[in-house]
């Protein structure tokens, strides 16, 4: 068996940088000096390193991990990018050989991103760890409001992506790459947008009749805005289903809500949000709507806009 990779000296000399030296007189690595040296344990080497993306080509010519899954990538680099990547003790690991087991998405989105980022890296991981890593599970939005101490945080987690969507001129029903708040983004949004915790409240009293409380969420937090008080009366009938007449839109909207729990064929989404905003519409520009709630896409109308 070869022998475990080392850095020549144990911290950083004040007068040259440590050389990673591999055995055989191999050098996969470019002269590296970790900004700190933790210390060792059964054989692994602990230490902080500031990876560039010249050094992370270079780590990545020896790779031995699972396939790269592209998304992950653009994920990561988005972070870098914007300067929102912090250390947070997730590790880069480098095996007895000099090969990367843990922590390539980190480096490809490092060179894609063209930024250097600060890193814990272990080397002289042995091999057979590797079956047992990337097994965590990751931490989401939900979660991260959570940790907060917000209470109904799964759903504010919800309503905040469409914010999030909202504040980049993305349609609100998109989907894919950077639809989504990263974590670092999901504390931002919610540093900027506190009162959302309020519309969780509204929204939460039509959760037997509106399928998406995250969703409602967004709608009733963006109808205060433009109106406190109709946006009240709007939460206050569709939960109820009391003081309506036929041409109130809220009625319109939950009698529609109402024959869609009955139906096998459920509304998308995407069709739900359009009506919510159709009817709110109706609602602030004092209109009666029509006997049924409609949006037709790909029929020449747009997706509508809330007022």
């Amino acid at each position: 068996m070869r022998t475990i990779a080392r850095h020549s000296l144990d911290k950083p000399s004040r007068n040259g940088p440590a050389r990673f030296e591999m055995p055989n007189n191999e050098e996969p690595y470019r002269e590296v000096v970790p900004m700190h040296f933790i210390g060792r344990h059964e054989g692994v080497r602990f230490e902080i390193w500031s990876i560039t993306p010249e050094l992370a080509a270079r780590m990545l010519e020896r790779v031995h991990n699972r396939p790269r899954r592209v998304p992950r990538v653009a994920k990561y680099s988005r972070v870098m990018r914007r300067g929102g990547w912090r250390l947070n003790y997730e590790w880069i690991g480098i095996d007895e050989e000099g090969y990367i087991i843990e922590g390539q998405h980190r480096l490809q989105a490092c060179i894609e991103a063209d930024v250097p980022f600060v890193a814990l890296v272990l080397i002289g991981v042995p091999r057979a760890l590797f079956p047992s890593l990337g097994t965590p599970l990751p931490r989401g939005g939900a979660d991260i409001t959570a940790l907060r101490g917000i209470a109904n945080y799964t759903q504010v987690a919800a309503a905040l992506v469409y914010v999030h969507r909202a504040e980049r001129g993305m349609p609100l029903y998109t989907s894919g790459i950077g639809s989504r708040p990263e974590n670092d983004e999901v504390m931002e949004l919610l540093d900027r947008h506190p009162k959302i915790t309020d519309s969780v409240s509204a929204a939460r009293r039509c959760a037997r009749i509106f399928p998406s409380v995250g969703m409602l969420t967004y709608l009733h937090y963006e109808f205060s805005k433009r109106d406190p008080v109709l946006a009240e009366k709007f939460i206050e009938k569709l939960a109820s289903g009391l003081n309506m007449s036929e041409g109130d839109p809220v009625h319109v909207l939950r009698e529609t809500l109402r024959n869609d729990q009955k139906s096998t064929r459920k509304m998308s989404r995407k069709y739900l949000l359009a009506i919510t905003i159709k009817a709110w519409n109706y609602a602030r520009a004092g209109r009666r709507a029509p006997k049924f709630l409609r949006w037709s896409e790909g029929a020449n109308e747009s997706f509508p806009t809330i007022k």
